[in-house]
């Protein structure tokens, strides 16, 4: 089995444009992601002195679909098919985490080591993180870790969470102190369709985001009750980008921003297909990057901004302290301007593996601290990077 998906998934180079049948053995019941690939918390986390555990409550706002005692009888979810055309994603494993009633996750996997099929049970809340992952996910953190030392180290890891829970994957243990976040380079992002169209993560398409910032810093002294207003100017210039190309649409905020907020001003401007959205965002604010669900369909910012404008979205699964979203910002923004830019996925993981110690800490302020660096994700493509040439504050 490994020969062969070795063999029609991961090509020689020379073959990568060829478009490969996927072969039988993969699981048939996924979430489309390329039409074809080619080479190339402020989460109430409370700590047990005792055991050194990371206990994770669900993040603050999500909602929970999960009934810990359901009485109705679980519905399996009809088969998403792969797409028909993966090529080629060279270091690259994509993980699925799709609900199967109230109870059971389905969680698929594809890599060159081998494709992985596991049902496993749904997570309670709060979640006691270590045994969840130890216990539950056993089987499926050995795959990971198995495809992460194939690619020596070198692994990017896609991850399409469809579960309402949304569990910080970056924070999951492959072995005792060793994060996937640090030991991957780990990226998201969510199905959804916009104009008939999916919204696919398109793992062939490696997007360097250059021009000038365009940036918004909301006062810490005002609520957000008028935010969409005071944001007419900010989506004015994202609409520009055609005339001034634009690296970055940065979005500064202390409070979560309310659902209302919208792009669809900045698409009608920008007059883009949904697969060509052009623009990256970096929404600086609480709970930005969190996915709601309603009865299974995602409902939230993140989702707005990636089925309106926006390929590549940067943000937080949790609150997080204003200090912490300013350091975050200081050294984006510091490393975007160099002369090669700056990788999102990469700039994430440099910094988990900097606070990696603190999440066991029996010091309570720098393992909330280490959570909260965690609970920064990014949608896109791993291998995107962005690189200011101008712009300044509005």
């Amino acid at each position: 089995m490994k020969e062969n998906l070795l063999q029609k998934l991961f090509p020689k180079k020379g073959e990568s444009g060829v478009a490969k049948e996927i072969p039988k053995e993969l699981p048939n019941n996924a979430v489309k992601f390329s039409q074809e690939i080619v080479a190339g918390n402020d989460s109430d986390v409370s700590n047990n002195k005792q055991e050194q555990k990371v206990i994770v409550n669900v993040y603050p706002n999500a909602p929970v679909s999960i009934d810990v005692n359901p009485t109705s009888q679980i519905q399996t979810l009809p088969a998403i098919k792969l797409p028909t055309a993966i090529a080629n994603p060279e270091n690259t494993i994509v993980l699925y985490v799709i609900p199967n009633g109230e109870k059971e996750w389905l969680i698929q996997g594809i890599s060159p080591h081998e494709a992985i099929e596991q049902s496993v049970k749904a997570p309670c809340i709060p979640l006691d993180l270590w045994e969840y992952g130890a216990y539950q996910l056993g089987k499926v953190l050995k795959w990971m870790g198995e495809a992460i030392a194939y690619f020596q180290n070198q692994c990017n890891l896609a991850i399409i969470d469809l579960t309402s829970q949304q569990i910080p994957w970056e924070m999951v243990e492959l072995k005792p102190n060793k994060f996937l976040g640090v030991k991957a380079k780990i990226v998201r992002w969510v199905e959804q369709e916009a104009w008939g169209e999916p919204i696919v993560l398109n793992l062939a398409m490696q997007r360097t985001y250059q021009g000038q910032i365009v940036k918004y810093e909301h006062p810490v002294n005002l609520s957000c009750e008028d935010l969409h207003a005071r944001l007419k100017p900010w989506r004015d210039q994202l609409g520009n980008h055609h005339r001034q190309p634009v690296a970055m649409g940065l979005l500064d905020c202390h409070e979560q921003l309310p659902i209302e907020v919208s792009f669809k001003d900045i698409a009608r401007c920008l007059e883009e297909c949904p697969e060509n959205r052009p623009l990256f965002l970096f929404i600086n604010s609480p709970c930005s990057a969190l996915l709601a669900y309603q009865e299974r369909v995602p409902s939230s910012i993140v989702t707005k901004a990636l089925s309106e404008v926006a390929s590549g979205y940067l943000g937080t699964m949790a609150k997080v302290d204003r200090w912490i979203a300013k350091m975050m910002k200081t050294e984006f923004l510091k490393l975007a301007q160099n002369d090669h830019g700056v990788s999102p996925a990469l700039f994430l993981q440099g910094f988990r593996a900097k606070y990696e110690k603190d999440l066991k800490s029996a010091d309570d302020r720098k393992k909330r601290e280490a959570e909260q660096i965690f609970s920064y994700v990014y949608y896109g493509n791993p291998d995107d990077v962005v690189k200011i040439t101008g712009g300044g504050q509005l």
